[in-house]
């Protein structure tokens, strides 16, 4: 049987944008779905989603893939640099939450909806699901990769 779910998540990082970096504080709400009879394989992929958003992203900064020389000075300063193909404002993040969590959870667990909210973004709630256009997100990349990367290598 199919169980609807849906949990809340916060996560504190960074943007660089503009030249600069800066912290902020996300609030993530997601829909999910169980898509396994297996309890056991159920609670692998929510506790993937959790270790991802609460281990990998925490503390990281989120940038856009043409900030070259930047990427190279915070990755070489030992800083978690989630590198996305787009800015790195509420809406691209929640995209790539969408298409990395359902990846890691290959088919176990089935994100349906992405809501992704910070002050940086005035509180504004920025909501994804599969029927939304991908942009960037619909080309190859880490953020498609059932592993818990967070750049391409």
């Amino acid at each position: 049987m199919n169980v609807r779910l849906a949990k809340d998540y916060s996560l504190l990082a960074s943007i660089y944008w503009n030249d600069e970096v800066m912290s902020n504080y996300y609030s993530i709400s997601l829909g999910m779905l169980t898509n396994s009879l297996s309890n056991s394989e159920q609670n692998i992929a929510f506790g993937r989603v959790s270790s991802y958003i609460g281990d990998i992203l925490q503390s990281g900064v989120f940038i856009q893939e043409v900030e070259k020389e930047q990427i190279h000075q915070l990755q070489n300063a030992k800083i978690k640099t989630i590198i996305l193909p787009e800015q790195p404002f509420d809406q691209s993040i929640a995209i790539m939450l969408f298409c990395k969590l359902n990846a890691i959870c290959e088919d176990k667990l089935l994100i349906t909806d992405v809501t992704v909210t910070s002050p940086l973004s005035d509180n504004v709630r920025y909501m994804f699901d599969a029927e939304d256009a991908f942009g960037p997100f619909s080309e190859d990349g880490w953020w498609n990769d059932q592993n818990p990367n967070w750049f391409d290598h």
